[in-house]
């Protein structure tokens, strides 16, 4: 470990202790107050969609399962594993299971043994 990652991980440690006494703080916010700012990051994250390829299935499919799944299931990891899902099967349909990556192999594989264990 070299010395700029000491420094980080102390820092980080840091971060942690000290979020310890402003969590309770924090706990009396009420979700009401939050909601405004959720609704700004959900705007911020649409404007990644409008350069995706709905054109192309392979990638377009995927990404309106994400997009969709996410608010259906109340879970943003469901909607994660839906495009993720979707992605790995039509490329294997589409006969382009060479240009899935590794991680995304072990990944799908994982998300197909949590569905049926």
């Amino acid at each position: 470990m070299n010395r700029m990652s000491k420094y980080l991980v102390v820092g980080l440690a840091a971060m942690f202790l000290l979020a310890l006494f402003f969590a309770p703080l924090i706990a009396h916010v009420p979700a009401v107050a939050t909601a405004p700012v959720l609704i700004i990051v959900g705007v911020f994250m649409m404007e990644p969609v409008t350069r995706i390829d709905f054109g192309d299935y392979g990638e377009g499919v995927p990404a309106f399962l994400t997009i969709a799944i996410m608010p259906l299931a109340f879970s943003i990891s469901e909607g994660i594993v839906a495009g993720v899902l979707a992605y790995t099967l039509l490329a294997v349909v589409r006969g382009r299971a060479s240009q899935v990556g590794v991680t995304l192999w072990l990944l799908s594989g994982v998300f197909v043994l949590r569905y049926f264990l």
